[in-house]
């Protein structure tokens, strides 16, 4: 996943999703690195880091919504090609 906000760990405690679900959370406030989602403790982990957890992933759940143009394009730039699932702010979608 990508986006270890306030406003990811709410949907993430709202739809039951945990470190079960989902193994890291990828954000590049380096401040959050190294902590945990609030109620779900999925570990945060830098972009860097994230990238190689998501080297083979199908799918990543973009948890920071309301910046998915940038983060998209960043990660497409650093070679991922697989699908991001963009739960909000509308229906959600596969992209």
């Amino acid at each position: 996943a990508y986006g270890a906000s306030a406003r990811s760990s709410t949907l993430l405690n709202f739809c039951g999703i945990t470190n079960k679900h989902i193994s890291v959370v990828i954000d590049k406030n380096p401040m959050k690195n190294g902590l945990m989602t609030a109620g779900s403790n999925i570990p945060v982990v830098s972009f860097e880091e994230g990238l190689e957890f998501i080297a083979d992933s199908d799918v990543i759940l973009l948890l920071a919504w309301n910046f998915q143009d940038e983060i998209i394009q960043e990660l497409r730039d650093s070679g991922y090609k697989g699908k991001f699932i963009i739960p909000l702010p509308n229906d959600p979608y596969i992209l």
